[in-house]
């Protein structure tokens, strides 16, 4: 049988682990920063997406021409109500969606999508964005299991969840600072990238371009009183129907103080029945990362990477 985690008195022992750190790509955005943002899974084609390494595509286009205004402009993203309530722990029910409108379901992670659990710390400084996620997920239904009883680790199907991590780092230059807040870069080296502050000090937009046709995008909603609403369209311009969305995700937050968040997530390694060794071992493609000792210790250190070194 599985070795359960510890609970709460030992889940804190491992203090000495090479932890998963930020892949920040020149302007923009780590490799995982779409799936970090707004996305759980991208169901595209492996295939087609290496292909299109190698066509010509439009980085570096959004930022070749800048007017005497936006060079003169001097902001900083913390002078911005947008990105300074972007800022904290964050606490999320999560749902995400396939192209039919139902909850996603993965050829590859086998548990529920229909209603899971994000952790999120997010932080800025100076022209800079970090953010670290933790998405939890409960165990599988019974029936499903029946059907397919695999799963990833160590647990058993209909008994153990299971987590993935995902990092995200946006960044202009240290030396550089946005006139209206925006920031842009190339993200995994053939997308466009672009946040665009929106509506009245309290939306964000979010938007990954292949060639100028749309790979995703994510709207954010600050509506007040520390709640934010974040919703993202997947498409898949790869494919014969680019026009057509490949999946919606649709994740509620709440931000709250730093005691109550790593609360609820230790509460939540042990509702979902999450072993040590799958606490916060995952990438966001569900692969182990190399050198992690799973545990809630693992998870802290993840999270914390959003406050800790920003962008040295």
């Amino acid at each position: 049988q599985p070795q359960h985690h510890q609970k709460t008195s030992n889940r804190r022992r491992h203090t000495n682990m090479k932890f998963l750190h930020a892949l920040p790509i020149a302007i923009g955005f780590s490799i995982h920063s779409a799936a970090a943002i707004g996305v759980d899974e991208q169901p595209h084609q492996p295939q087609q997406q290496q292909q299109a390494l190698s066509s010509p595509t439009r980085l570096g286009e959004m930022h070749k021409s800048r007017s005497k205004k936006d060079k003169d402009c001097r902001k900083y993203l913390e002078e911005f109500p947008q990105w300074r309530e972007e800022v904290g722990y964050w606490i999320g029910d999560l749902t995400f969606y396939g192209s039919e409108g139902a909850p996603f379901e993965s050829a590859n992670w086998n548990y529920p999508y229909n209603n899971y659990t994000g952790f999120i710390t997010g932080n800025i400084s100076g022209g800079s964005y970090r953010q670290r996620n933790v998405f939890l997920y409960p165990p599988q239904t019974e029936e499903a299991c029946q059907e397919d009883g695999s799963v990833a680790g160590n647990g058993t199907c209909g008994t153990n969840g299971n987590s993935k991590l995902f990092e995200a780092d946006q960044s202009i230059s240290p030396d550089v600072r946005s006139c209206d807040g925006t920031i842009e870069g190339p993200f995994a080296g053939i997308f466009d990238t672009k946040t665009t502050l929106v509506g009245e000090d309290n939306a964000l937009l979010y938007q990954v371009f292949y060639q100028g046709a749309t790979f995703q995008s994510q709207l954010t909603t600050l509506s007040g009183n520390g709640r934010r609403t974040r919703s993202a369209h997947g498409y898949n311009p790869f494919g014969p129907t680019p026009e057509v969305p490949t999946y919606c995700s649709f994740y509620r937050e709440r931000r709250v103080e730093r005691e109550e968040f790593y609360a609820a997530l230790e509460t939540t390694l042990d509702e979902y029945d999450i072993l040590d060794a799958d606490a916060c071992t995952r990438d966001s493609n569900g692969n182990l990362v190399d050198g992690i000792v799973g545990g809630f210790d693992a998870c802290e250190a993840h999270l914390e990477e959003s406050f800790e070194g920003m962008f040295d």
